[in-house]
């Protein structure tokens, strides 16, 4: 169970920082798209 845990764990982190990651992209480029229009 403790491997279960510590599996999930690393995949919630992954996914948390993947998700940061497009949302950062997403962000900028809606900024770029705004002020190249």
């Amino acid at each position: 169970m403790i491997e279960i845990d510590l599996l999930l764990t690393i995949v919630q982190r992954e996914l948390r920082e993947a998700l940061k990651n497009r949302w950062l992209v997403l962000r900028t480029s809606i900024r770029g798209t705004r002020a190249g229009g």
